[in-house]
This record gives structure tokens, sequence and C-alpha cells, in this order.
């Protein structure tokens, strides 16, 4: 379903819940410059109840530099490319999963809708 901007004001929480089933919100994020869509992204999902997976790659994970901005996260699944990572001199905080595209390919698979930042 493609719905215009003025639809989309339209469209209720409950719409909004059930469309995505009991499935997660996937995020693959790409870009540092992405972070405020992300937070909002976040912080309606979980306003809603709906399960959130995220995926950190390439400059994104420059957002993995800010310790206290990871903590503030809600819960959900989080991953990091590890090569991307690495080849930025970024470690990995303790509540992301350090993977690779494997992560990103399960994100993916399981997700009722997918967002690319």
């Amino acid at each position: 379903m493609v719905l215009s901007t003025d639809e989309i004001s339209t469209v209720s929480d409950a719409e909004i819940v059930a469309a995505f089933n009991g499935g997660p919100l996937s995020v693959f994020v790409t870009h540092a410059a992405s972070r405020a869509i992300l937070e909002g992204l976040l912080s309606e999902a979980d306003r809603l109840g709906i399960p959130v997976s995220v995926f950190f790659m390439d400059e994104a994970t420059r957002l993995l530099e800010d310790a206290s901005w990871m903590a503030s996260l809600p819960e959900g699944t989080y991953a990091a490319c590890d090569l991307s990572a690495r080849s930025r001199g970024i470690e990995t905080p303790e509540r992301i999963v350090a993977g690779g595209q494997y992560q990103n390919a399960i994100m993916v698979h399981d997700a009722t809708h997918v967002v690319s930042l």
C-alpha cells in the first residue's frame, strides 16, 4: 500500500501496529547523518510497542562511538558490520553484535518492514 502525504496523517496508531503483525521494524543504516531520522523511527516504534532491529554499516558505524547515545536506544536487536567498524578504528559497544552481512541478512529475513537510511 502506498499512501500520499495527506493520507499518512490519517493512519491511526492501531493501524500502524496491525501492519507490523508482531514483526519488527528493521532499519539498515549506512549514513551517520541519518541519526535524527533513526532516533525518530526508534522512538515511535518504542512508543507503539513495535520491536526493532538495526544494522549499522559503512559510515553509520561512526554512531557507535557515542556511548551515551547507544545506551539510550530502546530495547531491540542491534548489530554492526565488524569490517566497517574496524576499518574506521571503531570498537563495537557491548550492546551491539559485531558481525557481518549474515546478521544483516537475518534482520531482513525476519523483518515485517525494512527501512534503509
